[in-house]
């Protein structure tokens, strides 16, 4: 990732997968909280845009428009959960996007297909020496996007064999197809909050992550890499 990345967007579909942004950024010298969702380094010029789009494709789509239009970011970050769909994911991993599909836009003709580009290679790469560096688990690869909750261990493994994913989420290849059409570079982070399986719903108690003793809180992963792979780059 070059230096111009200046103007940079981290988003979620759910509050709490950005609600550590705020307590991040306070601690790095140098910021300051502008605006609700905004955060300024007056003399490096570094913008950090905030903002929870809701959960779904139509959702991150239509946000993610708004969000470009309003804010004109060079770079924007998905982060978040997902499901593993790798053979040796575990609960905590992250996934890195390379690529994104959506699973569920079945075209009459393959022409209707979506066109989503890939995420920088660079900023892949940087975000690859990051998470070593942070001791966090990182893979890099595909993910694949549904409207719906996968929790279906017959449907997962039907999902792997024809899309060969690591991840499964509602919003990244949506905000991608966005990022694409209006010319932005973007990228999604999403730590595994279960493995897509039958037991993916025994992650969650009352619509919320059931927590685990982490030296960094699953939540917080992908938010820890992003803002230190990408601010680190931008200070140099």
């Amino acid at each position: 990732m070059g230096k111009e990345k200046k103007n940079i967007a981290v988003i979620s579909a759910m509050e709490v997968e950005l609600s550590y942004v705020d307590e991040y950024l306070s601690q790095q010298e140098g910021f300051q909280k502008i605006a609700e969702n905004q955060y300024l380094h007056e003399e490096k010029n570094i913008q950090i845009i905030t903002k929870v789009l809701g959960v779904g494709k139509v959702n991150a789509a239509y946000q993610t428009a708004d969000l470009i239009t309003e804010f004109q970011p060079e770079l924007i970050i998905n982060v978040g959960y997902a499901g593993g769909l790798g053979k040796n994911a575990k609960r905590g991993d992250v996934a890195i996007g390379t690529e994104y599909v959506q699973v569920d836009f079945i075209p009459y003709l393959e022409s209707n297909r979506p066109q989503i580009a890939d995420s920088p290679k660079e900023l892949v790469e940087l975000l690859e020496q990051t998470a070593k560096k942070l001791g966090i688990p990182a893979v890099s690869g595909k993910i694949a996007t549904g409207d719906f909750f996968l929790h279906d261990t017959k449907q997962k493994e039907e999902l792997i064999k024809e899309f060969h994913p690591i991840a499964f989420d509602m919003e990244s290849a949506a905000i991608a197809q966005v990022a694409t059409g209006k010319g932005v570079e973007f990228v999604s982070i999403r730590t595994f909050s279960d493995l897509a399986d039958d037991h993916a719903v025994d992650a969650f108690e009352n619509g919320k992550l059931v927590k685990e003793d982490d030296e960094i809180p699953l939540e917080r992963r992908p938010v820890v890499l992003a803002l230190t792979a990408v601010i680190g780059e931008c200070l140099l």
